[in-house]
Protein backbone atom coordinates (compact mmCIF):
# COMPACT_ATOMS: atom_id res chain seq x y z
CA UNK A 1 0.00 0.00 0.00
CA UNK A 2 1.47 3.57 -0.78
CA UNK A 3 -0.07 6.21 1.61
CA UNK A 4 1.91 9.43 2.19
CA UNK A 5 1.29 11.10 5.40
CA UNK A 6 0.81 15.43 5.49
CA UNK A 7 2.19 16.50 8.87
CA UNK A 8 1.66 20.84 9.00
CA UNK A 9 2.40 20.87 4.98
CA UNK A 10 5.55 17.94 5.00
CA UNK A 11 5.32 14.77 4.06
CA UNK A 12 6.68 11.92 5.50
CA UNK A 13 6.73 9.07 8.44
CA UNK A 14 6.13 9.42 11.79
CA UNK A 15 8.50 7.75 14.28
CA UNK A 16 9.62 7.43 17.93
CA UNK A 17 7.95 10.17 20.17
CA UNK A 18 5.52 11.71 17.69
CA UNK A 19 3.66 8.42 17.17
CA UNK A 20 0.66 8.46 19.53
CA UNK A 21 -2.68 6.45 20.60
CA UNK A 22 -4.06 9.93 20.83
CA UNK A 23 -4.23 10.38 17.30
CA UNK A 24 -6.46 10.11 14.33
CA UNK A 25 -5.66 9.35 10.71
CA UNK A 26 -7.55 10.60 7.97
CA UNK A 27 -7.07 9.10 4.83
CA UNK A 28 -8.09 11.22 1.99
CA UNK A 29 -7.65 10.94 -2.23
CA UNK A 30 -5.16 13.16 -3.32
CA UNK A 31 -8.62 15.67 -4.80
CA UNK A 32 -9.92 15.22 -1.09
CA UNK A 33 -7.04 16.59 0.37
CA UNK A 34 -6.72 19.82 -1.52
CA UNK A 35 -10.39 20.15 -0.75
CA UNK A 36 -9.98 19.65 3.03
CA UNK A 37 -10.57 22.40 5.66
CA UNK A 38 -9.00 20.71 7.75
CA UNK A 39 -5.03 21.43 8.82
CA UNK A 40 -3.06 18.47 9.88
CA UNK A 41 -3.15 20.05 13.86
CA UNK A 42 -4.75 19.02 17.20
CA UNK A 43 -8.49 18.75 16.92
CA UNK A 44 -11.06 17.26 19.69
CA UNK A 45 -8.42 16.30 21.86
CA UNK A 46 -6.63 14.11 18.82
CA UNK A 47 -3.49 14.69 16.35
CA UNK A 48 -5.31 14.66 13.42
CA UNK A 49 -3.01 13.30 10.48
CA UNK A 50 -3.94 13.84 7.03
CA UNK A 51 -2.95 10.50 4.87
CA UNK A 52 -3.14 10.60 0.83
CA UNK A 53 -4.87 6.96 -0.05
CA UNK A 54 -2.91 4.88 -2.53
CA UNK A 55 -4.66 3.43 -5.75
CA UNK A 56 -8.57 2.60 -5.96
CA UNK A 57 -7.90 -0.89 -4.77
CA UNK A 58 -6.14 -0.14 -1.67
CA UNK A 59 -7.07 -0.85 1.60
CA UNK A 60 -4.55 0.33 4.46
CA UNK A 61 -4.21 -2.30 7.60
CA UNK A 62 -3.89 -1.89 10.81
CA UNK A 63 0.10 -2.10 10.74
CA UNK A 64 0.67 0.91 8.53
CA UNK A 65 -1.83 2.43 10.92
CA UNK A 66 -0.75 1.14 14.02
CA UNK A 67 -0.38 4.87 15.81
CA UNK A 68 -4.26 5.91 15.19
CA UNK A 69 -6.72 5.69 17.76
CA UNK A 70 -9.14 6.32 14.94
CA UNK A 71 -9.18 6.41 11.47
CA UNK A 72 -11.32 8.52 8.92
CA UNK A 73 -11.52 6.53 5.40
CA UNK A 74 -12.52 7.98 1.93
CA UNK A 75 -14.82 5.76 0.03
CA UNK A 76 -17.45 5.71 -2.92
CA UNK A 77 -21.16 5.59 -1.29
CA UNK A 78 -22.22 5.45 -5.31
CA UNK A 79 -20.08 2.52 -6.39
CA UNK A 80 -19.95 -1.27 -5.31
CA UNK A 81 -16.06 -1.10 -5.38
CA UNK A 82 -16.73 1.82 -2.98
CA UNK A 83 -18.69 -0.64 -0.57
CA UNK A 84 -16.17 -3.36 -0.47
CA UNK A 85 -13.31 -1.43 0.17
CA UNK A 86 -14.84 0.43 3.00
CA UNK A 87 -15.84 -3.16 4.08
CA UNK A 88 -12.52 -4.55 3.48
CA UNK A 89 -10.82 -1.16 5.97
CA UNK A 90 -13.25 -1.76 8.61
CA UNK A 91 -12.14 -5.23 8.79
CA UNK A 92 -8.46 -4.46 8.54
CA UNK A 93 -7.98 -1.97 10.79
CA UNK A 94 -10.03 -3.86 13.81
CA UNK A 95 -10.37 -2.88 16.80
CA UNK A 96 -9.60 0.54 15.84
CA UNK A 97 -12.97 2.78 14.77
CA UNK A 98 -14.05 3.89 11.30
CA UNK A 99 -15.43 7.01 10.47
CA UNK A 100 -16.69 6.81 6.85
CA UNK A 101 -16.15 9.79 4.83
CA UNK A 102 -18.34 10.33 1.58
CA UNK A 103 -19.42 12.98 -0.87
CA UNK A 104 -22.79 14.08 -0.04
CA UNK A 105 -24.17 10.91 1.75
CA UNK A 106 -27.81 10.11 1.95
CA UNK A 107 -29.60 8.54 4.64
CA UNK A 108 -29.42 4.64 2.82
CA UNK A 109 -25.66 5.28 2.51
CA UNK A 110 -25.01 6.27 5.67
CA UNK A 111 -26.99 3.11 6.95
CA UNK A 112 -24.95 1.13 4.97
CA UNK A 113 -21.60 2.61 6.37
CA UNK A 114 -23.14 2.00 9.94
CA UNK A 115 -24.12 -1.93 9.04
CA UNK A 116 -20.75 -2.11 7.32
CA UNK A 117 -19.08 -1.04 11.24
CA UNK A 118 -18.17 2.41 10.64
CA UNK A 119 -18.83 4.28 13.70
CA UNK A 120 -19.90 7.52 12.13
CA UNK A 121 -19.99 9.48 8.68
CA UNK A 122 -19.26 12.60 7.84
CA UNK A 123 -19.53 14.52 4.61
CA UNK A 124 -17.19 15.67 2.48
CA UNK A 125 -14.87 17.36 1.30
CA UNK A 126 -14.15 17.59 4.74
CA UNK A 127 -14.72 20.58 7.54
CA UNK A 128 -12.93 20.94 10.52
CA UNK A 129 -16.43 21.22 12.53
CA UNK A 130 -18.21 18.17 11.01
CA UNK A 131 -14.41 16.23 11.99
CA UNK A 132 -14.14 17.54 15.10
CA UNK A 133 -18.35 16.54 16.22
CA UNK A 134 -17.48 12.91 14.89
CA UNK A 135 -14.18 12.51 16.71
CA UNK A 136 -15.95 14.20 20.34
Amino acid sequence: MTMMEFRRGKTGSLTGAQRGRDAVAVLLSESELAAAEVPSAALAGFDVRLVALGSAGTVPDAASLGWASAVVFETDGKAPEGWHRLDQAIKALAPVPVIAALNEPTHGETRQCMRLGAVDVIALPLATDELAQALE
